[in-house]
């Protein structure tokens, strides 16, 4: 009877790469990994942090401008506007780090974190809602919800749009 059922011709809907998406995995710190939808990656780039020119009078998450490709790029330490552990570890950060770039509009934005990892692929229908006894509400509207990895840990994905429009009012 076995021999009339081929397993290999049924796929569960969890299996199916038609309806997964792709995200960048990235450390936060080195506590918290999230992801971020891959088509709203504009690149990753290493980053000389002395490179950073301070803008005075803007929110403390907004670490500066750098320049990028002849434009300027405004940096922003996006653990400090979640709320979370900094991203770098020690009294003194590196001299380097790494900023994830997406845009809004024409223009472009780097968000420090402490490392990329890799691409990776998540069915949307398995995506959880963060709940609000697990998360600070202040910061519920810039995560989209959460998948659990492998190991059943939490990835928390960055809802980008929200994060800029908070931003860029500010």
């Amino acid at each position: 009877m076995s021999s009339l059922v081929n397993s290999q011709t049924f796929q569960t809907k969890e299996n199916s790469e038609s309806d997964r998406e792709r995200f960048l995995r990235f450390s936060l710190n080195s506590q918290i990994d999230c992801l971020l939808f891959l088509g709203e990656l504009k690149g990753v780039i290493n980053i000389n942090l002395s490179k950073i020119l301070p803008v005075p009078q803007v929110e403390e998450y907004w670490l500066g401008i750098i320049n990028w490709r002849g434009e300027a790029v405004w940096i922003l330490d996006l653990a400090k506007l979640l709320g979370a552990k900094k991203w770098y570890e020690g009294a003194k950060p590196p001299l380097s780090a790494v900023a994830i770039l997406t845009s809004k509009g024409d223009r472009h934005f780097g968000m420090l974190v402490k490392q990329t990892n890799t691409i990776e692929s998540y069915n949307l229908d398995r995506l959880l809602p963060m709940s609000s006894s697990r998360i600070d509400p202040e910061i519920s509207p810039f995560l989209r919800g959460y998948f659990l990895d492998d190991r059943k840990q939490p990835l928390m994905t960055i809802d980008i749009e929200s994060i800029l429009e908070c931003v860029l009012k500010n």
